[in-house]
């Protein structure tokens, strides 16, 4: 039996991207920063590249953005292509599942409108009569 799972907890260096494939379908490309220190006190810091398909296109669009941190789980995919006559050898993360931990404007664009439609709901109660 092998396993190829990778988790991380890290935040987005930039807004995710969203385009289509060759059928259609949504996917997300995004990067998201782990930090370490090192014995010397040195921060050490890798970027991961993180592609996701599926239903989760559609979270990652409304509510992640640049700054937001996100527990990632997922598998390593490798990939090959030859720039300037050197071939080369990239490794991504294929997402598999994701939790959002915090950060990111639309997450708290979204709160702030859900906390307006609330109110307004309370509003509402308050004009019936029963």
């Amino acid at each position: 039996m092998t396993v190829n799972k990778v988790i991380l907890v890290g935040r987005l260096g930039r807004d995710p991207e969203i385009k289509e494939t060759q059928g259609g379908k949504k996917y997300a490309r995004f990067s998201i920063a782990t930090s370490e220190k090192n014995k010397a006190g040195d921060v050490l810091t890798e970027w991961h590249n993180i592609t996701a398909f599926g239903n989760v296109v559609d979270v990652i669009e409304t509510y992640v953005t640049k700054g937001t941190m996100l527990y990632v789980e997922g598998k390593i995919r490798s990939s090959e292509y030859e720039k300037e006559g050197i071939k080369r050898k990239d490794f991504g993360i294929i997402l598999n599942s994701m939790n959002i931990l915090g950060g990111g404007e639309k997450k708290a664009e979204v709160a702030a409108r859900g906390s307006q439609q609330a109110q307004q709901a309370d509003d509402l109660d308050d004009d019936i009569p029963f």
